[in-house]
């Protein structure tokens, strides 16, 4: 009696269902099942393609092992062996190649719209869960390339997957870290600074040690360890001439080198990570987070005349999150780029009205991005005061002009909460010009704006009177004598607000 397609249908997901049962009652002994499982995969109905997709996810993730598998040679197969050696190198083998199969059908599948959220779904599950296991090459650039998808649902899938690779390197030893801001680095550059923010934002979850960007002080110490050794070495070397301690010294060093092969081994297996290994990734990581960094800022700053027609579109989607990234390893930053950076941060902070008037300037930036820019200026030279002697007078200057540039529905006001706290108020001292200057205009910018507004700018006009003695002048009323008034100290407004007067003579 033929089935009706409900009734197939129902009879597939049943297969499904035991074959996975078995497959994780007994891997070993029913790997076999996992070639059905793919095959099923292939299926013309889309249920139950997604059905098979997600039944040999769960069985991966479960007798996956804890270590990469290394096939054997054509020598180690020649090889006799015994029955167990021969069952296990089976099961690894078909593992291996159904998984392979497996990532390259999520690979195929995730570029239909149908499967595309399902099959990034299993890739950011799987690398989350085994990024140990082998082609995680391929699994990983899976899901980078999809960082910055315009699916939101995948985008934030890759990204938060991305996120914990950073965060949990007991996993991979911290390898996949490196690879993986280093694969980022490249789509930024070959996207030409066109991503979205997120897959920049991603950086702002790593974490280095607070060493990682002094010299090293064990160094020297392990060459003269190293010279001491082989010194030591020679003198045996010269002792020992007799063809039996020959025999002795070549045994030794064979078991000497089969002891390193079994550390490096468990090693592999466990994860562990020496510390001059870690050093040495977080280093490599270290340098291609700020040469994406710095590419991103070149990018910004660079004329539009000089700019390729395929990213003329003169947006810089990646400058907040970089700029963030800069702030918040501002510590680690080579004094070497200081200047530079300083530099390049000076000119997109001054990055406003000049764009209007000339074609050959970079894009104007919006005020939010301005006042980044002057943000991470100082908390730079805040984390670098030992090292840097650097004049903060323009980012002061842009930063008053900023203030009444500012609008509530269009600018962000946590940034501008921010900038008035880092610079105004953050154990600086101030002399009485600029901090008569920028009390003033406070007060003029609290007269202007909703109460939110007029309460971060008067907390800052308290601290900067609080600060600064002489200018609580600016509390007293005008002086009686016009001789006292100080009127050389304001510009004659009256002329250029005045109404126009019927008589001739007066206009």
């Amino acid at each position: 009696k033929d089935l009706s397609e409900e009734e197939a249908n129902e009879a597939k997901k049943y297969k499904l269902a035991e074959l996975g049962t078995a497959l994780l009652a007994d891997p070993e002994s029913n790997i076999k099942h996992i070639k059905e499982m793919l095959q099923m995969s292939k299926d013309g109905n889309s249920a139950i393609v997604i059905l098979s997709l997600k039944s040999l996810l769960a069985v991966f993730k479960d007798i996956i092992p804890g270590y990469r598998i290394r096939l054997p040679t054509e020598k180690e197969q020649e090889m006799k062996v015994s029955k167990t050696v021969k069952k296990m190198r089976y099961y690894e083998s078909t593992l291996l190649s159904a998984y392979k199969a497996y990532l390259q059908k999520l690979v195929m599948l995730q570029k239909q719209t149908v499967y595309k959220r399902v099959a990034v779904r299993c890739l950011c599950t799987l690398l989350a869960a085994v990024p140990h296991f082998n082609f995680r090459d391929n699994l990983l650039a899976a899901v980078v390339n999809n960082i910055s998808s315009e699916d939101d649902v995948v985008r934030k899938l890759c990204c938060t997957t991305v996120k914990s690779l950073f965060t949990n390197e007991g996993k991979h030893g911290g390898e996949v870290t490196v690879e993986a801001v280093r694969m980022i680095a490249d789509l930024v550059k070959a996207h030409s600074c066109q991503l979205h923010p997120d897959s920049v934002e991603v950086f702002l979850s790593l974490s280095f040690d607070d060493d990682i960007g002094k010299p090293e002080k064990s160094e020297m110490d392990n060459k003269a360890k190293n010279k001491k050794s082989s010194k030591k070495r020679k003198g045996t070397e010269e002792q020992n001439q007799l063809p039996e301690n020959d025999r002795k010294k070549t045994r030794k060093e064979m078991v000497s080198k089969t002891r390193d092969e079994v550390t490096a081994d468990f090693k592999a297996a466990s994860h562990a990570q020496d510390p001059q290994e870690r050093r040495k990734m977080q280093t490599q990581t270290l340098s291609a987070v700020f040469q994406t960094f710095f590419r991103i800022l070149k990018f910004a700053v660079r004329p539009m005349l000089l700019r390729s027609e395929a990213s003329s579109s003169g947006s810089h989607p990646l400058l907040a999150p970089c700029l963030d990234g800069i702030g918040q390893f501002a510590q680690l930053i080579d004094l070497d780029f200081m200047a530079d950076l300083m530099h390049s941060l000076r000119k997109l902070a001054g990055n406003g009205r000049k764009a209007e008037d000339s074609s050959e300037s970079s894009c104007q930036l919006t005020v939010s991005e301005r006042l980044r820019c002057c943000i991470v200026a100082f908390k730079v030279m805040r984390n670098n005061l030992d090292a840097l002697n650097v004049d903060l007078q323009e980012f002061f200057i842009q930063f008053y002009n900023l203030i009444l540039e500012y609008r509530p529905g269009r600018d962000q006001g946590e940034l501008l909460a921010e900038a008035l706290k880092i610079m105004l108020c953050d154990d600086r001292q101030h002399d009485m010009q600029r901090a008569a200057a920028f009390i003033k205009r406070l007060t003029t910018f609290s007269l202007c704006f909703g109460s939110a507004e007029s309460m971060a700018a008067l907390v800052s006009v308290k601290h900067l009177l609080l600060k600064n003695m002489k200018c609580r002048n600016l509390l007293e009323n005008d002086a009686g004598g016009g001789s006292v008034a100080g009127a050389i100290a304001v510009s004659l407004l009256q002329f250029f607000i005045s109404p126009p007067f019927f008589l001739v003579e007066i206009n």
